[in-house]
């Protein structure tokens, strides 16, 4: 089956094939909106098991969702940009009254040094910087998603 790319996803992707990368986060908008710098835009419909998120290795990524989107779908979406190992990934979550901000986790990214091997892992370690309820239920459903400190 052939991979599916968010929308712009196509542009990010070029300009990382190039040798280039975007300055600050790149956002992957689950429900509209505008944002500065690269967004990256996945639509409902899209189906999440052949989302390819590769062009988001090493990058800041912040994961924007809403009410409007189910929360399985947010916690699964991710876990698959997890799996692509970004430097960091962090879930925005706006409901209109607040914006509810979890830390997913971080990735480390190391190339081969004499006998060390290289290191490329996303560490999953979700945690609530809003310090809401929402926002702790958005972590307790990201730990139930990954043990905390696992790596992917």
């Amino acid at each position: 089956m052939k991979p599916w790319y968010a929308h712009n996803a196509r542009d990010l992707l070029e300009t990382r094939r190039q040798g280039m990368q975007p300055e600050g986060p790149v956002h992957v908008a689950m429900d509209g909106g505008a944002f500065e710098g690269t967004a990256l835009y996945l639509r409902p419909d899209m189906p999440l098991e052949r989302m390819d998120w590769r062009m988001l290795v090493n990058l800041d990524v912040c994961l924007r969702a809403s009410p409007n989107v189910p929360l399985n779908r947010v916690i699964e979406t991710a876990s698959r940009i997890a799996h692509a190992r970004p430097r960091a990934l962090r879930l925005h979550f706006d409901d209109g009254a607040e914006l509810h901000e979890v830390d997913v986790g971080f990735a480390i990214h190391r190339e081969r040094v004499m006998e060390f091997p290289a290191i490329h892992e996303f560490f999953w370690y979700p945690v609530d910087l809003s310090w809401t309820s929402v926002g702790h239920e958005i972590q307790k459903s990201l730990k139930n998603k990954h043990r905390p400190l696992s790596t992917l």
